[in-house]
């Protein structure tokens, strides 16, 4: 292992700070991944915690086909896989990328001629490929786990072409690591029925040590697993088509996997537009899933977007960045790209707090999300906004959140905007949450809506307008200087709001709230 991955592997990231703003610098990092089936360029764009995918490519070269029988890499995969490399490395060229890092994984690994075709690529191509081990593939892909979800914990399983990755994620650091001989280009000829394949694959699983403990969560990474989860969000009319953070309680998982297993690729392309060649595997990766989920003792199965790539990226961040919050700094990047007046949010964020002295950090933190996400889509026509909104952050690439807290939020942005009510009357994802958490993001949007009404969503005027909860009503205090901020649209939209909170609404000057306030320290003084 790299002394770079030992440092970043050894950093705690299951406290994430709450830090999201820019740093002021912008990089581009091309990753190359070399797989045994598929060669791949993703393209990252970073300014901070939050990539941006500026390009996202994978061309199926089949490097290992026909590797158990001759030891050798596909001559015609090779060939294709110089092709597909020379065109990555002058993609990267032409968008200026910074530093770009290939790797390959367990096809070039594992080959007789693995080295040779690395030295072939640097001299073609000019790449110098690092051929990685396969306990440094595995913290790779959980490494990526974490860049998308830090307080992820449980076991990790990448299953790739020719190997199965597994670690252990743990209060934020990556554990014990392993690779396994288990991949649809494994299946040995003699193997012509489930029954001898499951069998096979449980050998394999029975001698690895870190099956030697149970797991609560299993997080799965790879293609396989990916088009095996499109398939069942289609095949169940699943509302939220966000693959990251897809998530299935075990019984339900083995089900699919049970199901997946005994599929043609027929069967499978009736809920799924993925090609034939990813299909194809999609039955081998049900069936390892249903063995994981037996050998790990997993309660819940957790679908990642993230994987060896971002594990990738991850190591190329400073080691300060490691630790903000992906979600913070996605929305922190989202204002500072998208909104009329980048730093509002914070100044939001602060000024709505005193109406939700009972929540904890975790709801607070998806508060101040939204709150900086609150002026992204200004630019849209009004009488859409309220959907657009919505419909952002349900399909907005951003990390470190689960579907229900993704859910909150774009709650909070749809109530935000006029309309809100018929929009959200033909939405179909209100199952995914409680009563009580619809109604707080209601609450949430209502009382952004206020602060926007009254600022134009401009910082500098909520730090001087406190929104305070006093007695039996809520109210707006205004010093003279504002006074003229606070009309009759102010006005309306804090009275829906106190409506809402089952308060009366005032908006009084600064003076008379101070006069207040005093009266109230006064009376708790004496009794």
């Amino acid at each position: 292992m790299s002394q770079d991955l030992a440092a970043h592997v050894a950093t705690p990231i299951s406290e994430p700070r709450e830090s999201g703003q820019p740093t002021g610098k912008r990089t581009r990092v091309g990753v190359i991944d070399i797989g045994s089936n598929s060669v791949r360029l993703v393209v990252f764009e970073a300014e901070g915690r939050a990539p941006y995918y500026l390009f996202n490519e994978k061309i199926m070269c089949g490097l290992g086909h026909g590797l158990d029988s001759t030891g050798k890499l596909s001559p015609n995969g090779r060939r294709r896989a110089l092709m597909v490399l020379q065109r990555y490395q002058a993609l990267c060229g032409i968008f200026h990328v910074d530093s770009t890092i290939a790797v390959a994984t367990a096809a070039v690994r594992e080959a007789s001629d693995g080295d040779d075709f690395v030295q072939t690529v640097k001299s073609e191509t000019g790449l110098c490929v690092r051929i990685t081990q396969g306990e440094e593939e595995a913290r790779y892909s959980a490494c990526g786990v974490l860049l998308g979800s830090p307080r992820s914990e449980g076991l990790v399983a990448d299953l790739g072409g020719a190997s199965l990755e597994l670690a252990e994620i743990k209060a934020g650091r990556v554990g014990a690591c392993a690779s396994l001989p288990i991949g649809p280009l494994r299946i040995s000829p003699e193997i012509d029925n489930i029954r001898k394949l499951k069998k096979s694959i449980d050998a394999k699983l029975a001698s690895c040590p870190v099956l030697d403990r149970r797991y609560r969560h299993l997080h799965l990474v790879g293609g396989s697993w990916r088009a095996l989860a499109r398939v069942h969000m289609n095949r169940t009319r699943y509302p939220l088509q966000v693959l990251h953070e897809f998530t299935l309680p075990r019984t339900d998982a083995r089900k699919l996997a049970k199901w997946a297993a005994q599929q043609q690729v027929e069967g499978l392309a009736r809920f799924s537009d993925a090609s034939d060649s990813r299909l194809r595997v999609t039955p081998f990766g049900g069936l390892v899933l249903d063995r994981l989920i037996k050998f790990s003792g997993a309660r819940r199965v957790i679908l990642s977007a993230f994987g060896l790539r971002e594990g990738v990226l991850f190591e190329h961040l400073p080691p300060e960045q490691r630790v903000d919050d992906p979600l913070i700094a996605a929305c922190a990047e989202f204002e500072r790209r998208h909104a009329r007046f980048p730093g509002y949010g914070e100044e939001l964020f602060e000024w709505i707090r005193p109406l939700f002295t009972d929540s904890g950090a975790g709801e607070l933190r998806l508060m101040r999300a939204a709150c900086l996400a609150n002026d992204v889509e200004w630019r849209e026509h009004p009488n859409y906004r309220a959907a657009i909104a919505f419909e952002a952050m349900m399909r907005v690439d951003v990390a470190g959140v689960d579907h229900e807290e993704r859910l909150f939020i774009a709650l909070a942005l749809l109530f935000r905007h006029k309309g809100a009510r018929r929009t959200a009357a033909n939405l179909d994802v209100f199952g995914l949450l409680e009563n009580n958490r619809i109604e707080r993001a209601e609450h949430l949007g209502r009382a952004m809506r206020v602060a926007d009404h009254l600022s134009g969503a401009c910082g500098g005027v909520l730090p001087h307008c406190p929104l305070l909860l006093l007695d039996d009503r809520l109210s707006l205090a205004v010093p003279r200087r504002f006074a003229a901020l606070a009309g009759e649209s102010v006005e309306s939209e804090l009275a829906v709001l106190g409506q809402l909170l089952g308060r009366k609404t005032k908006i009084d000057p600064v003076q008379q709230l101070r006069e207040h306030a005093a009266a109230g320290a006064g009376r708790r003084r004496a009794s």
